[in-house]
C-alpha cells in the first residue's frame, strides 16, 4: 500500500510596486493511502488568497490554478460566491501548464477584506504513480502572467498585486510494503547465495 505526503509551500514575490499577493494551499487530510478506491484516495487542497501589500481589500480576481503533473478538479468556496457578485464559469485547459483552470470574480461596490477562501483543488490519486506532484500559481510563468487580486471600487484607485503559491504531494510507498519488499529481496539473496 502506498500513501499520500502532502508539504506545503507558499510564495510571496517582490516586484517593483508592492509585494506579491499569496495563494495558500492547505490540505484537509494528511495521508491518503492510493491503494484504496473511493474517497481514501481522493486528496484535496483548500485555497486562500492573501493580499500582502496594496490592495487593502479584494474586490477581485482572476487566477491560473495549474500542474504540469497530475490532472485535478476544481471548485469555488461558498465564501468567494457570496462575496462576489460576478464569478467566471471555470475555464479548463488554457495551455498554460499541462492541467489548468482559469478561475475567478468581481464586486465593483465591496471588497471582502485581505484574506478570502478561493475553493478547493481535488486530485484523484488512485492511478498516480510514486513521486512528488505540484500544483500552484506562479505569475513568473511567463505564459501565466495575470493570476491576480484587485481592488477596484468607486472612489479608490485601481490597484492590484500579482498571486504566486503551491502545494506538494508525494506518493510514497507505506513503511510496510517497503519492510515486505526488504524481506523478499532478503530471502532472493538468501536463496542464490545458497545454490
Amino acid at each position: 500500500m502506498r500513501k499520500v505526503a502532502i508539504g506545503l509551500c507558499a510564495i510571496g514575490l517582490m516586484n517593483a510596486s508592492a509585494m506579491a499577493g499569496l495563494v495558500t494551499f492547505a490540505p484537509v487530510a494528511q495521508d491518503v493511502h492510493v491503494d484504496a478506491v473511493g474517497p481514501a484516495a481522493i486528496l484535496t487542497m483548500d485555497l486562500t488568497l492573501g493580499a500582502q501589500g496594496v490592495v487593502t481589500t479584494i474586490s477581485g480576481a482572476d487566477v491560473v490554478i495549474g500542474s504540469n503533473d497530475t490532472p485535478f478538479s476544481f471548485a469555488y468556496s461558498d465564501a468567494f460566491l457570496a462575496a462576489m457578485t460576478g464569478v467566471s464559469p471555470i475555464g479548463p485547459n488554457n495551455g498554460i501548464y499541462a492541467y489548468d483552470v482559469l478561475v475567478g470574480g468581481s464586486n465593483t461596490t465591496t471588497g471582502a477584506g485581505t484574506s478570502l477562501s478561493l475553493g478547493r483543488v481535488t486530485v484523484d490519486t488512485t492511478l498516480l504513480p510514486e513521486g512528488t506532484y505540484h500544483i500552484g500559481v506562479d505569475t513568473n510563468n511567463p505564459l501565466d502572467g495575470f493570476s491576480g487580486i484587485f481592488r477596484g471600487l468607486p472612489g479608490q484607485p485601481f490597484v492590484s498585486e500579482s498571486l504566486s503559491g503551491g502545494g506538494t504531494f508525494s506518493v510514497v510507498p507505506e513503511p510496510a510494503t517497503l519492510s515486505l519488499l526488504g524481506l523478499g529481496l532478503l530471502g532472493f539473496i538468501r536463496r542464490r547465495s545458497a545454490a
